[in-house]
């Protein structure tokens, strides 16, 4: 079988929807191209959600308010449909303050310059009669889906309620994988790929931006034999005999959640080294800041034998 040199056709129906054509491609490469770009689409592209809420006189998600028609379940529910785009990769902090009566929607929802709300029509709840409602919302960036326990932290009020998150640009991906004709050969295949996406990013923007992460994958494994091999060395390293490569790499290279992440470069913590010589008691300030954050990061210097200065104090606090 003749190698043949594939076409692309890309076709826009809306911003949320589009289908990448890809033909004509060997047998089998159909299914195995269209099935990476799926997993890596519904898994590892970022986006922004709603973590956590705070509503004005509510303690928790079983209340209901009075003169709203939707009860504090359904509120938070619609809240969890809307729609954002950020570019900012801190926890924000978004309100509501609606007075009157009539229907609050995704608009009411005040925001500054790096956050934009995609559908603004958005219903989020109905107040029959005149009354103040007040509400704080606390969006975030992360990857795929997030469960509410992932989001506590000890220094939150009470009152803070929290919110499973998907933050998940995408909807639905659906490979098709058809048999085309190239000459009188029938068995190469046609990839259509058709992507639904919530309308933060385009199905085309998603597309690329997926096979921009396996294409990263792929070249580190095409560069196998370019890899520097290292003997182990069982002696101990004493702190300032550290590689500077280590010393030197960027906090985001530890992978650590969003809202640990956004911790530190609140702090101005950019590298390895600003974390190391930063102090416990100075990062316990930073809003978001708490336990929980402190034992993730630790978990991620160990591995280089490395930890949060004043240790002692992570494990009594």
């Amino acid at each position: 079988m003749n190698r043949v040199k594939p076409k692309i056709t890309f076709t826009k129906e809306t911003d949320e929807y589009g289908q990448l054509i890809f033909e004509p491609l060997l047998p089998g490469m159909g299914t195995t191209i269209g099935n990476s770009i799926r997993r890596v689409l519904l898994s590892s592209l970022s986006g922004s959600a709603i973590t956590h809420v705070k509503i004005d006189g509510i303690r928790h998600e079983f209340e209901t308010m009075e003169h709203v028609v939707e009860d504090i379940l359904d509120i938070l529910s619609n809240i969890k449909g809307v729609v954002f785009r950020s570019e900012s990769t801190e926890v924000k902090e978004l309100t509501i303050n609606f007075k009157g009566k009539g229907s609050i929607t995704a608009a009411d929802i005040k925001h500054d310059a790096e956050v934009e709300i995609v559908n603004k029509d958005h219903h989020i709840a109905e107040v029959t009669k005149s009354r103040d409602v007040k509400i704080s919302l606390f969006l975030e960036q992360g990857f795929g889906y997030s469960p509410s326990e992932k989001h506590k932290q000890e220094n939150d009020s009470l009152e803070t309620i929290y919110l499973d998150a998907s933050f998940s640009p995408i909807v639905r991906v659906n490979p098709n994988i058809d048999k085309v004709r190239v000459g009188r050969d029938l068995g190469y295949d046609k990839l259509s790929l058709e992507v639904w996406t919530n309308g933060s990013r385009t199905a085309e923007q998603s597309i690329k931006a997926a096979t921009e992460i396996l294409m990263q994958h792929f070249f580190e494994i095409s560069a196998l034999d370019k890899i520097p091999q290292f003997e182990d060395i069982e002696e101990e390293v004493e702190e300032e005999e550290k590689p500077s490569e280590i010393m030197s790499a960027s906090i985001d290279d530890l992978e650590l959640s969003a809202r640990s992440l956004n911790c530190l470069k609140k702090a101005g913590v950019e590298t390895v080294k600003d974390l190391i010589e930063k102090k416990y008691e100075d990062l316990v300030q930073i809003k978001n800041f708490g336990k929980k954050s402190a034992d993730e990061i630790n978990e991620k210097l160990v591995q280089y034998g490395l930890s949060i200065r004043a240790e002692e104090e992570l494990c009594s606090g």
